[in-house]
């Protein structure tokens, strides 16, 4: 089975939840990772948690909606490890109100989290990869992606728009040697649920590390397959 192991990674939201939960399985692997997110703090937390990870592991603050910043990180990627295999997108934003309670700066939160910061770091990283032959860029998604959800127009809208740039992307670059992921999971427990008001059971919710598991999978297919997308439930279906 193909492995990870020396290939250089961005992963986004590498602070928390399924961006850490990639960031570690990948790095058990012994793959070179740029762990992105926000909170410096929390990044060099995540960071010593892999210690004992073959590999290496460099930080980078970033808010990733905003274009020169993944400039910037992407530009600090190529000059750390010389060369880009992997990106995943984990980062995501989320609210769950009624439309007529939601309000713009929310809306446009979740829209440039989850869709905007997709699109700028693929339109980065699609060149050097294409220029190498080879690349696998990786999307998490989300089952609102594929339904719909009472109070999730804004989380809703976001994973749509994404599950369809990710298609459209990978027949853009498929033939030329890159592979386009989208994972689309049910209710995972992490600390997006953090601040809401109300979530479902979340005994019953995926665990991050399902997602990763999930990914890194999809990444360690022959290298003449592809999975293009990948729906990871709870046991139990829709919470």
């Amino acid at each position: 089975m193909p492995s990870l192991t020396g290939k250089s990674c961005i992963v986004t939201g590498a602070s928390s939840g399924i961006g850490l939960a990639v960031a570690r399985r990948f790095a058990q692997d012994g793959a070179n990772i740029a762990l992105v997110g926000r909170s410096a703090s929390k990044l060099e937390a995540a960071a010593r948690s892999m210690d004992s990870f073959p590999g290496r592991r460099v930080i980078v603050q970033a808010d990733v909606t905003q274009e020169v910043e993944t400039q910037r990180l992407v530009q600090q990627t190529l000059g750390e490890f010389g060369a880009l295999d992997v990106l995943v997108n984990a980062a995501g934003a989320a609210y769950f109100l009624p439309i007529a309670e939601t309000t713009l700066d929310q809306w446009d939160e979740v829209l440039d989290t989850n869709l905007k910061a997709v699109f700028l770091l693929c339109r980065l990283v699609t060149p050097p990869m294409l220029a190498a032959g080879h690349g696998d860029i990786v999307n998490i998604a989300s089952i609102a992606a594929h339904q719909g959800f009472d109070g999730g127009t804004a989380y809703c809208a976001s994973k749509h728009g994404l599950l369809g740039f990710s298609r459209a992307l990978a027949l853009e670059v498929r033939r030329q040697g890159l592979r386009v992921i989208t994972v689309s999971p049910g209710s995972v427990d992490t600390p997006l649920w953090d601040p809401m008001e109300w979530s479902p059971d979340r005994a019953k919710m995926l665990h991050p590390e399902d997602v990763a598991e999930a990914v890194f999978g999809s990444l360690t297919f022959s290298g003449n397959a592809s999975v293009d997308e990948l729906i990871v439930m709870p046991r139990d279906g829709v919470l």
